[in-house]
């Protein structure tokens, strides 16, 4: 805690201060940064998933469209092809937001950087 600059009152005999955090500012940049590396890890996770997903399809089509079989389930291999297609949007769009989600988890970092080099100051 900081004391704030004295407040003065004719009632009053001296300086009269009260305590203000000092932290908060910190205390903030951590929760963000803590969130934006959170988002960042989801979507990276997410990423992963996707591609096993679509890997895994591929597969499939490719089997199914060559032997011209179909699925336990009864789909053929187009469509299995589309459904890669599919998780391959899937993809590239969290990919897209990966890429901003990043980019807020450094702006995050420097913010605590900055926060905790003033709270070292203070």
């Amino acid at each position: 805690f900081q004391a704030e600059d004295g407040i003065r009152d004719i009632g009053v005999t001296g300086v009269q201060t009260c305590a203000l955090p000092i932290c908060s500012r910190l205390e903030e940049a951590h929760a963000a940064k803590d969130e934006a590396d959170a988002r960042v890890e989801k979507l990276q996770r997410e990423i992963r998933e996707a591609k096993e997903i679509k890997n895994r399809h591929e597969g499939f089509a490719a089997h199914h469209t060559e032997f011209n079989t179909r699925s336990p389930d009864g789909t053929t291999g187009e469509e299995h092809a589309q459904r890669a297609r599919r998780a391959e949007r899937r993809v590239n769009e969290f990919e897209g937001e990966l890429a901003i989600a990043a980019a807020d988890a450094t702006d995050a970092a420097k913010e605590l950087a900055e926060a905790q080099a003033a709270a070292l100051k203070a």
